[in-house]
C-alpha cells in the first residue's frame, strides 16, 4: 500500500465527474474543518487524528483494478530517490518495508548492495503483484507487522503508510522495536493538516537526522510530502 496519499484531501486516485455546486461546498467545509483541527493539532489543543483513508477492501480494489499503476511514474520518483538515497547513505544492509504494496521501492534497490529486504502489506492483491520481484534476498509477505515475528532490521520504512492507519501511534511504537539499535526509521508523508502531531510522536521515539520538503507537479495537481530518516533512540 505504498501509494496511501491520495486521499480526500487532494482528490481521489481515480478520475472523476464534475462536482456539483454542494459537492464542492462540502468539499470546502471539510477542507476548512481539517485546517482547523490541524491549527489545534499544532497548538496542543487537540490530539493528532489521521485523515480519512479506505478500508483493506477499498485498497484491494484499487490494486486489482489498476487504480495505482501511475504511481510507478516518473512523478512518483523524489522520494523514492530520497528513500533510497537514505538506504544507500547509511549502509542499511537489512530493510523492512512495512505496507509495501506492489514492491515499487525494492525495484528502486536493485542498484544497491544489501542482504535481505522484507516487504509486508495486508492487501493480497498487492503482494501477489509485487511477488515478481522476489530473489534469494527478497520476501513478500500479506501479513501485520504487528503479529509477524519479524526480528531486526538496519532500516524500517514506512512509505506513505503513518498518516494512513488508524492508529500511527502504536505503528510507530512497534517500528521502534524493529529497527536496530543505533539504525534508521525512514518515512515520507503526504503533507497534511495536524502532521505537526505525527511528527512530535515520531520525535518522542526517534532523532530526526534529516527531513526534505518535496513538492512536485503533475496532471493530478501539486504533491507535497515530507521524507525524513530517524535513528532510533536508545
Amino acid at each position: 500500500m505504498e501509494q496511501r496519499q491520495e486521499l480526500g484531501m487532494e482528490g481521489g486516485s481515480a478520475p472523476r465527474d464534475q462536482p456539483t455546486p454542494a459537492q464542492r461546498m462540502r468539499g470546502r467545509l471539510a477542507g476548512a474543518g481539517w485546517r482547523a483541527r490541524g491549527w489545534a493539532v499544532a497548538a496542543g489543543l487537540a490530539r493528532y487524528r489521521p485523515p480519512p483513508a479506505p478500508d483493506l477492501d477499498g485498497w484491494r480494489n484499487q490494486y486489482e483494478s489498476g487504480g495505482w499503476d501511475y504511481l510507478a511514474g516518473v512523478h512518483q520518483l523524489p522520494r523514492y530517490s530520497l528513500l533510497t538515497g537514505y538506504i544507500d547513505h547509511f549502509d542499511c544492509r537489512s530493510i523492512l518495508d512495512v505496507g509495501c504494496g506492489a514492491g515499487l521501492l525494492r525495484e528502486r534497490l536493485n542498484g544497491l548492495d544489501f542482504d535481505r529486504y522484507v516487504g509486508v502489506d495486508p492487501v493480497r492483491a498487492a503482494i501477489e503483484r509485487a511477488r515478481r520481484l522476489s530473489d534469494e534476498r527478497t520476501t513478500f509477505t500479506v501479513g501485520d507487522v504487528f503479529v509477524s515475528d519479524l526480528g531486526q532490521f538496519d532500516a524500517v520504512v514506512c512509505n506513505e503508510v503513518l498518516y494512513c492507519v488508524p492508529d500511527p501511534e502504536a505503528l510507530i511504537d512497534r517500528a521502534k522495536e524493529l529497527v536496530s539499535p543505533g539504525r534508521y526509521f525512514f518515512t515520507s508523508d503526504m503533507r497534511h493538516p495536524g502532521e505537526v502531531g505525527l511528527q512530535r510522536m515520531l520525535s518522542k521515539r526517534f532523532q530526526l537526522v534529516a527531513a526534505v520538503n518535496v513538492s512536485n507537479d503533475s496532471d493530478r495537481g501539486v504533491r507535497r510530502r515530507r521524507v525524513a530518516a530517524y535513528q532510533r533512540r536508545p
